[in-house]
């Protein structure tokens, strides 16, 4: 009688424990507490042609390669000239996505400044996506991974 009674309790409580286990909701904080608002474009190369010495006048080709998973608004390429900034141009956004390197591809014609002496022209690039993040090349390395440097080269008199 007392098995009995000791059987039927240990049943009991394991019905209640198993029915309580069903219940249970795992906690997941981030998913129920954050919301994500779009996602950082990327640039995955920079690079400058013809590279070296230039003479004022010669077009140069910028080719910049970059993806989002969310849509690009425009890019801006901001030339600099001994650190003078020099005018800004913006290039709205044309989708070329390139199969060899798996990111959209926008090769620019930018004409070498003239110039009185040797200088070395700088250009900067950055990528706006339409949800308002952006990323640009920077000369100091920063913090977070995937940044490119800018390109430069010399124009000669």
């Amino acid at each position: 009688m007392m098995k009995n009674k000791i059987f039927k309790l240990s049943v009991l409580f394991l019905a209640i424990g198993i029915f309580m286990s069903s219940c249970y909701k795992e906690e997941r904080w981030t998913e129920e507490n954050t919301e994500v608002l779009g996602y950082v474009p990327l640039i995955a190369a920079f690079t400058i042609s013809p590279e070296g010495e230039v003479a004022p006048g010669t077009e140069l080709k910028l080719d910049l390669r970059y993806w989002c998973t969310d849509p690009i608004k425009e890019i801006i390429f901001y030339p600099e000239l001994e650190g003078v900034a020099l005018d800004s141009v913006i290039v709205p956004y044309a989708e070329a996505y390139s199969d060899v390197s798996q990111t959209d591809s926008l090769i620019f014609s930018y004409t070498a400044p003239m110039v009185d002496s040797n200088s070395v022209l700088v250009v900067n690039a950055k990528v706006i996506a339409e949800n308002g993040y952006s990323r640009e090349t920077s000369s100091s390395g920063r913090w977070y991974r995937n940044y490119t440097k800018p390109v430069s080269i010399t124009v000669k008199p």
